[in-house]
């Protein structure tokens, strides 16, 4: 069984982006995401079968029941897709510990299941640089980025390609979604499908960190 797994898959990109897949050739889509009503009207319409998780992937026993899942199905993962980290949190501690931690447990216990030629997805968020932002949130972007990269250049040898997008919050244009497919099946490390998001990555780049996070208005 061929299947894709994509957390955060009940709204914004992660939506378009399992709406994408449905025309792929794939035996199921598994969508990760709390609110399973929010799933089921989303899929509802779609022709690939979608398994439905509607779980945290803060929540340890989450994490187990999906172990499960696959070590029961035993399926071949192709596309692993990270876009938890994009969306709004009531719960900042609890939901940036699902996209950090969550996304590191989440891809070490798929990795024994992905396919050959499988591919891994990190859209990491791109924030205004004016926007009041918590220390939290900035670092949890960063360690998602640093992680997806190390994690490219860790399976180099591999057939397995892994990207990370940079991209505007719960952003879920169409042709982004084309563009983020297209730099996963090409193994670019990392992709800004927009000007702001390449705007974005070269000022980081460019500017001394210091000023940078002075830039950001960071909130304790």
């Amino acid at each position: 069984m061929l299947i894709a797994i994509i957390t955060g898959a009940g709204r914004g990109i992660g939506r378009e982006i399992a709406r994408a897949l449905d025309i792929r050739e794939l035996d199921e889509i598994w969508a990760i995401f709390p609110n399973k009503n929010a799933l089921q009207a989303l899929y509802a319409n779609m022709k690939t079968p979608v398994r439905i998780l509607a779980c945290n992937l803060y929540d340890l026993n989450a994490l187990t029941a999906i172990k499960d899942e696959l070590k029961e199905s035993h399926p071949k993962v192709k596309y692993l897709i990270h876009t938890e980290g994009l969306f709004s949190k009531e719960n900042a501690i609890l939901e940036e510990e699902a996209s950090c931690r969550g996304a590191v447990a989440l891809t070490e216990i798929v990795k024994p299941y992905m396919h050959k030629k499988g591919r891994i997805l990190f859209a990491v968020p791109m924030e205004n640089f004016f926007e009041n932002i918590s220390a939290d949130k900035l670092a949890s972007a960063d360690f998602l980025c640093a992680y997806g990269r190390a994690l490219h250049n860790n399976l180099a040898k591999s057939d397995v390609n892994v990207t990370v997008a940079i991209v505007e919050k719960e952003y879920a244009e169409e042709a982004a979604v084309r563009r983020a497919l297209r730099a996963l099946e090409a193994n670019i490390e990392v992709l800004t499908p927009s000007w702001k998001s390449l705007f974005y990555r070269i000022i980081k780049n460019i500017l001394p960190r210091k000023f940078f996070l002075r830039l950001k208005n960071i909130k304790s």
